[in-house]
């Protein structure tokens, strides 16, 4: 193509679709270049601008082969059974007015005895943080907090408050003293045996019988409170332990209502699922009953788990 410039001499331009050096003619018997790949990882995201933590992804491991141990599931923390035996049929008036007003009444009769634990990893295999949301081939799914409602019964509404992280064996020890009752060598040896900011389930639920027996309500109510909660929607991965640090929830009997008992479930199952869908992690903590009645509850159950080709199905 011939233009002037600027001596107002003609002067030969190639256009961009002209062959030369840095443009060389396309052979028709040759297919087109491939585009140039974004870095990724072969069977998973492309642009990792947003999973940023896929390196340490399960499902980036499962690529390859590679299972988390042994046991290709992951380890469940189930506690419907020992509940039947935990929860008593009817309460003394004094615990049960405490217990019905607090919105956490329903937890004592909604636990499965049973958890499908080839399907709870299966989906956990498919969990990502950066979205809390499960990413399936024909979109993604999650747990609301109005599953939370629908499921549970639980209250939505009322203050978000969530324990400290960070709270020291010596903590653990003035609390259990002055929200407990107990005594404080006593207290102090449980702690140590526990080797952790943790109470004993079957501890709390052992003073909750002594305490009922002897008519100190307070105490053997918040005992029974955290060992509900322990075992449902603040279940910890140790299986037999409660983090002490929800005992801050139960100093004020009678403001349980105030909380958002939703909000709290779901945070920590969602904070459990971001754990267990790293390839290092071999337990899922939070609330499994909810997770495995969510998924089944999912629209076109079949599809769904027709959609979830990981090994464990």
């Amino acid at each position: 193509m011939r233009t002037l410039g600027p001596d107002g001499r003609h002067t030969t331009r190639r256009r961009r679709d002209e062959a030369g050096p840095s443009n060389p003619p396309q052979d028709p018997a040759q297919p087109p270049p491939e585009p140039p790949q974004l870095a990724g990882y072969p069977g998973g995201p492309s642009d990792l601008s947003l999973l940023v933590r896929y390196q340490d992804h399960v499902a980036r491991r499962l690529w390859y082969g590679q299972e988390r141990g042994p046991k290709k599931e992951l380890k469940v923390a189930g506690h419907g059974t020992k509940l039947q035996d935990r929860v008593p049929q009817m309460l003394p008036p004094e615990i049960e007015v405490i217990v019905s007003g607090s919105g956490l009444a329903s937890l004592q009769r909604t636990s499965l005895t049973k958890i499908d634990v080839n399907l709870v990893s299966a989906f956990v295999e498919r969990w990502h943080v950066e979205t809390s949301s499960f990413h399936m081939p024909f979109g993604e799914m999650t747990i609301t907090l109005d599953d939370v409602v629908s499921l549970l019964h639980l209250s939505i509404g009322g203050m978000f408050w969530y324990p400290h992280e960070h709270v020291t064996e010596e903590m653990v020890v003035d609390l259990g003293c002055e929200f407990l009752g107990v005594d404080r060598d006593v207290m102090a040896e449980h702690v140590r045996s526990c080797r952790g900011a943790y109470y004993s389930l079957q501890w709390l639920f052992d003073r909750f019988k002594e305490y009922r027996a002897a008519g100190s309500w307070a105490f053997a109510t918040r005992e029974y409170l955290m060992m509900l909660v322990g075992s449902t929607i603040f279940a910890d991965k140790t299986f037999t332990l409660v983090e002490a640090r929800y005992l801050l929830l139960f100093r004020d009997l009678r403001g349980l209502s105030s909380y958002s008992w939703a909000s709290a479930a779901l945070v920590t199952l969602y904070r459990h699922l971001g754990d267990a869908s790293m390839f290092s992690c071999k337990q899922l903590g939070g609330y499994p009953t909810l997770l495995q009645v969510r998924i089944h509850s999912f629209p076109n159950f079949d599809h769904v788990t027709k959609a979830v080709p990981y090994h464990l199905l």
